[in-house]
């Protein structure tokens, strides 16, 4: 499943006690294994350390590895079983989908995400009638619990980031309104690309490839291949749905945090110099609400961003000795792409 399966190791991470600003640090560091040390290919980001949020937005393959050896290898499939992945090789590139999966078990398990953290098990034929419209067979649907209803919530909270800002964009670039989450996946070498998605009522999964492994088209990342499908169906599938988003349950508490640091906001979070993708560089504020389960929210300040003293806001006031200000780029500073595009100047 590529990075489709990323979801999985985060669900495991929540459970665990970590949080979507939990920061993921070491990124820059190998990882060790029985081959020698290992450093996952990432082309999405260069930072060093980065939120869990941000990391599943960004889909980083650096944090999806860091965070599998925090967790734990033997736990994190431990989940994915009980959300009915199945068997999977206990390796760390798990982390980055290495194991085998269909198409049919993945779209499942992310309905627990939409469920409160109940997998529903699946129904091919739901009743068989005679000519006289008796009943003949009738399956009633089942469920099991996999992940807390806390847990569930917080994967849908941060999934739908990567619909509203991240890889999956393009369904919006299509018109697909309703509000919405999921995870998109491509494999070496371009041979699978995946989406799985879903709104409060339905959740759909795509895969695109061939029966014999190749590669499907130069350059086919799932954002391009799988999400229009995805896309196409949802908009006919939902046409009739009202709008609507995931309650959260009892144990989920919201809080201000700077993205950046994943703790509560100091006077400098809400002014900081971002540099965007063009190289330009603008000033935003870090400050957003965060979803936490009750008792992992933040409780000490934010030491990157302290704000200036009294006396250094005077003193630039005054244009003495006014410091250069700490460039961020957009990546690591966990903005949204639309919170730093550039200001189109009017007349």
């Amino acid at each position: 499943p590529g990075s489709a399966f990323k979801p999985f190791v985060y669900a495991a991470a929540l459970e665990s006690g970590y949080s979507p600003a939990s920061v993921i640090t070491g990124l820059d560091e190998p990882i060790m294994t029985p081959q020698g040390a290992w450093t996952p290919e990432d082309g999405h980001s260069t930072a060093s350390a980065m939120t869990m949020r941000t990391a599943l937005r960004t889909s980083s393959n650096r944090a999806a590895v860091r965070m599998l050896q925090e967790v734990g290898i033997p736990q994190t499939v431990a989940y994915a079983r009980r959300l009915g992945i199945g068997s999977l090789p206990s390796v760390p590139s798990l982390a980055l989908g290495s194991g085998e999966v269909t198409l049919l078990s993945l779209t499942t398990a992310y309905g627990a995400f939409a469920d409160s953290g109940f997998v529903h098990r699946p129904i091919l034929i739901r009743q068989v009638l005679d000519a006289q419209g008796a009943t003949l067979f009738q399956v009633r649907p089942t469920r099991q619990p996999a992940v807390s209803d806390t847990t569930a919530f917080l994967m849908a909270n941060m999934l739908a980031d990567v619909v509203d800002a991240g890889t999956a964009y393009h369904a919006r670039q299509m018109g697909f309104r309703l509000p919405a989450a999921g995870k998109t996946g491509t494999t070496n070498k371009f041979a699978d690309a995946w989406f799985v998605g879903f709104t409060p009522n339905l959740v759909a999964g795509v895969w695109v490839g061939f029966d014999h492994p190749r590669t499907i088209v130069r350059n086919g990342y799932a954002a391009d291949l799988a999400v229009p499908l995805w896309t196409r169906f949802m908009i006919s599938a939902t046409k009739n749905d009202q709008p609507s988003w995931l309650t959260p349950p009892p144990g989920v508490v919201a809080v201000n945090i700077c993205r950046m640091s994943g703790k509560l906001p100091s006077a400098g979070c809400d002014d900081v110099a971002v540099v965007t993708d063009s190289g330009k560089i603008v000033h935003r504020s870090l400050v957003s609400a965060e979803y936490f389960a009750r008792g992992t929210e933040p409780h000490d300040r934010c030491d990157l961003h302290p704000g200036r003293s009294l006396f250094s806001t005077i003193a630039g006031a005054l244009g003495i000795g006014r410091p250069p200000p700490v460039l961020v780029a957009s990546d690591v500073a966990g903005v949204l792409p639309h919170d730093v595009v550039e200001p189109i100047a009017t007349e």
